[in-house]
């Protein structure tokens, strides 16, 4: 059962039984971003690290945390939920209902958002890199990059993986963001020069990453 999705207005969704009735086989159900990840750490940019963290950056801001080759889900169900951490008190109305979380900040959804403001017209997301020198687009990705980077900042903090891997819709683009995020890191991070940082990197799989760590289930 889906209990809760806030992007999509989803509660207690019996999903497996819905889909068991059209698919001949069993169905089971996992979190997106987990599976991407476990894809990732399976086949992709993360499969030369046992300990790593992957943000997914589309509609919304997903995340899926591995500790030595496991998904860490928490205690009990719902953990990993990088896209809701308070980056900014008080700050944007996110999905959730909580103001200030990440995801109102750094989805694919926020930084189109605010470069079609900045611009006064609608943009795509590959219109906004190739404008990426424009003073208006500069100062939009500078903010995006302050705000991510804080997000990857506490996540660090808090489970120092090997890699933080940055995959979803930005995942074409994120390589424009990897200098940026790794000086913010060698600033930030507890024990700054004395700490380990870890690398980033673009995950590797696209859409496939879901697909293949939902089969490694």
């Amino acid at each position: 059962m889906v209990l809760y999705s806030n992007n999509i207005h989803w509660e207690n969704v019996h999903l497996t039984d819905i889909l068991g009735r059209m698919i001949p086989c069993p169905v089971r159900i996992a979190n997106n971003a987990d599976c991407a990840a476990l894809g990732e750490t399976t086949a992709g940019a993360g499969k030369d690290y046992s300990d790593l963290v992957m943000f997914t950056l589309g509609n919304g801001v997903g995340g899926g945390i591995v500790i030595h080759g496991e998904i860490f889900e928490g205690g009990i169900m719902g953990g990993s939920e990088v896209g809701h951490m308070v980056v900014t008190a008080n700050g944007k109305p996110c999905t959730c209902g909580r103001k200030g979380c990440l995801e109102s900040y750094v989805s694919v959804h926020a930084l189109l958002q605010e470069a079609s403001q900045a611009l006064q017209k609608e943009v795509t997301l590959e219109e906004i890199f190739a404008m990426k020198d424009t003073p208006e687009v500069q100062k939009v990705l500078h903010e995006y990059v302050e705000v991510l980077g804080i997000g990857i900042v506490n996540i660090v903090n808090m489970f120092r993986p090997q890699v933080i891997l940055l995959g979803g819709q930005m995942s074409e683009y994120a390589k424009e963001l990897i200098e940026p995020l790794t000086m913010m890191m060698k600033e930030q991070c507890y024990g700054g020069k004395h700490g380990m940082i870890p690398e980033i990197a673009c995950a590797g799989l696209g859409k496939a990453a879901s697909i293949i760590g939902a089969a490694n289930l």
